[in-house]
């Protein structure tokens, strides 16, 4: 089997997709990023790397809500000892295969790029609909108006479809709304996609809420909006 790296910006339902592919014997990592509330499935020492990354090139914003073309350029060409990334991929190829995910990605794999060429990978690269993105990126407390989120989700995406096309690289689109919708449809596809067997039983072990249906619903919406609207008045306030 081909190891697996999921391209993505936040908030995605990345976590669960991880945890699926993980089910058909791909390695995650001795240890996990783990949140208050849930799992991550990203490989620690990964996260560690892609953060010393971004620090080492300088960039001081926030690479979950800001899309910054200088800070990824910088990162690309960052004149460093690459021996500690190329012992982890060393590393991750001992356990193959594996699966990286980490939304840090999209800012760091140009500079991973070059060192993955002896690599068997494969990327899925995944979605989510505009407006449940926009919905959870507010209930988590990331502010942002959906113009911003959809100017911010389209920078992201173009961007990982540019790095995948330059380096060649096999992949997959797959929709995370569509998952949870036809999740027969799409575990076929990404099943054939990755020469592996998963069924709707891996991703109701992995997935703890109700398939055939999104997972914000309408009164995720409404707290979204006025998580939105409450903060967007608080803004105007601090200005006026």
């Amino acid at each position: 089997m081909s190891n697996v790296i999921i391209l993505t910006s936040g908030l995605s339902g990345s976590s669960v997709l991880s945890n699926l592919i993980s089910q058909a014997g791909y390695w995650v990592g001795d240890d996990t990023c783990k949140k208050k509330d849930y799992d991550t499935y990203e490989n620690a020492k990964l996260v560690s790397l892609n953060q010393q990354l971004i620090e080492l090139s300088g960039y001081r914003g926030s690479y979950t809500q800001g899309y910054d073309t200088v800070a990824i350029d910088r990162i690309k060409a960052l004149d460093i000892d690459t021996a500690p990334y190329q012992a982890f991929i060393k590393d991750c190829e001992n356990h193959s295969p594996w699966i990286w995910k980490d939304p840090r990605l999209w800012v760091t794999f140009d500079f991973w790029a070059p060192l993955l060429k002896e690599a068997d990978i494969k990327v899925v690269f995944l979605d989510r609909g505009m407006l449940q993105r926009w919905i959870s990126v507010n209930i988590r407390r990331q502010i942002q108006s959906y113009a911003y989120t959809k100017y911010y989700t389209s920078s992201i995406n173009n961007k990982i479809k540019d790095v995948i096309q330059r380096n060649d690289i096999d992949s997959c689109d797959i929709n995370f709304d569509d998952l949870l919708l036809t999740p027969e449809k799409v575990l076929e596809t990404l099943s054939q996609f990755l020469n592996i067997n998963l069924d709707i039983d891996d991703l109701s072990r992995v997935y703890n809420k109700r398939l055939y249906k999104k997972a914000r619903g309408w009164g995720d919406l409404v707290l979204a909006i006025l998580i939105f609207v409450k903060n967007y008045q608080h803004r105007i306030q601090k200005l006026s």
